[in-house]
């Protein structure tokens, strides 16, 4: 059991490494409510868990993917290089697909609406969003309910998309297909 926690709060620790690091993270918005209990962090105090979660927002900026960590230096402010990203339509855009996402200008996150009906996924779902979006399921999971127009997250990790239907904790793995 010890072991599964620890893997959840690793596995966490990945995922939010490629998270944009200019917004707070909050350790709720990423895991499930049963994740969050499992690994114990719902016995934290508030101001352990506000600790945990800025240590959480700094993670990504301080121990980039690939790299050994380092201790920051406060004394030498980060600076990056933007990469000039050519159009999508020229021949210089050949190949665009494999440069980062945060190169080719695409957001870390988006927030939209299902639109009409939902009544949960189970397998292949479709999710059609108000901004004209459609994502469908990744996984296997199965969920649940029924709301009207309800509205979701969409974070980027370096494994995939994930969805998180705002305000109820489920989260299921989707890709962009339109």
């Amino acid at each position: 059991m010890r072991l599964r926690v620890i893997s959840i709060l690793l596995g966490s620790c990945l995922a939010l490494a490629t998270l944009a690091a200019d917004k707070p993270v909050d350790v709720r918005e990423i895991m499930t409510a049963s994740e969050f209990h499992a690994t114990g962090l719902d016995t934290l105090k508030p101001d352990q868990l506000a600790a945990f979660n800025a240590w959480l927002t700094a993670y990504p900026r301080t121990n980039p993917p690939g790299a050994a960590p380092v201790a920051p230096n406060p004394a030498a402010p980060a600076v990056a290089t933007p990469i000039p990203v050519p159009s999508a339509g020229s021949i210089n855009g050949f190949g665009n697909e494999m440069l980062a996402p945060e190169q080719r200008g695409e957001p870390a996150r988006i927030e939209s609406r299902i639109t009409g009906t939902f009544t949960g996924w189970k397998g292949n779902t479709l999710f059609k969003l108000d901004n004209g979006q459609v994502w469908q399921q990744t996984d296997s999971g199965t969920y649940e309910t029924r709301l009207e127009n309800p509205p979701v997250v969409i974070k980027r990790l370096g494994f995939g998309y994930l969805l998180t239907l705002t305000g109820h904790g489920a989260t299921v793995f989707v890709k962009r297909v339109q």
